[in-house]
């Protein structure tokens, strides 16, 4: 009697296990620059694409200043500037530059050039509007969580980076957004 009810338990305990190794997340696969990056799709509320950013002075040099969604202001970051990257290309030098075929890219070469225009993606976010300043949308990519690497550090919450997660053999950096709001409050002296 008790062997059977240990087998019963060991068996849902193995289902269990299967069922979290098979769960997956939808990441939103975007360029700035050159460079490819990620974020879970559940993180980004909008995509907004050609809009007027007005320039605020005296901010930092990340933010590019704000744009109206909605009537509302939003925020816009230069992620690239915290990055310590090099100023994005413009959408068709971007895909100009594309080498690795097994990546789709939307508006490369192989696909019709298109017009540089402002992209950004508005962040998921309760109680503050921040959008990341972006040069394209390349694909949504579902992965296993298995496939996911998550970063483990003493300062995970500041870091700009939360991990990487697998395509087609390639690890593309995860962005994490939470980082982007906090160093926004801390360098404006929000709470």
């Amino acid at each position: 009697m008790n062997e059977q009810i240990i087998e019963e338990m060991n068996k849902k305990i193995e289902e269990q296990v299967e069922s979290v190794a098979e769960e997956t997340v939808m990441w939103l696969v975007f360029s700035m620059g050159s460079e490819r990056f990620a974020i879970p799709s559940t993180e980004v509320a909008e995509i907004i694409r050609d809009v007027s950013v007005y320039h605020l002075p005296f901010l930092p040099s990340y933010i590019d200043g704000v744009i109206n969604r909605r009537g509302d202001p939003c925020t816009v970051i230069n992620p690239l500037q915290l990055l310590d990257r090099p100023a994005a290309e413009t959408n068709t030098e971007a895909a100009e530059g594309e080498e690795n075929d097994e990546i789709p890219v939307v508006g490369s070469k192989k696909n019709a050039q298109k017009e540089t225009v402002p992209l950004f993606l508005v962040l998921n976010r309760e109680d503050d509007q921040i959008c990341l300043r972006i040069t394209d949308i390349l694909f949504f990519h579902e992965s296993r969580k298995t496939d996911v690497h998550m970063l483990v550090t003493e300062n995970a919450d500041n870091s700009f980076y939360s991990g990487t997660v697998e395509y087609n053999h390639t690890e593309i950096p995860v962005i994490n957004a939470a980082a982007f709001e906090l160093r926004l409050r801390n360098d404006l002296g929000s709470s």
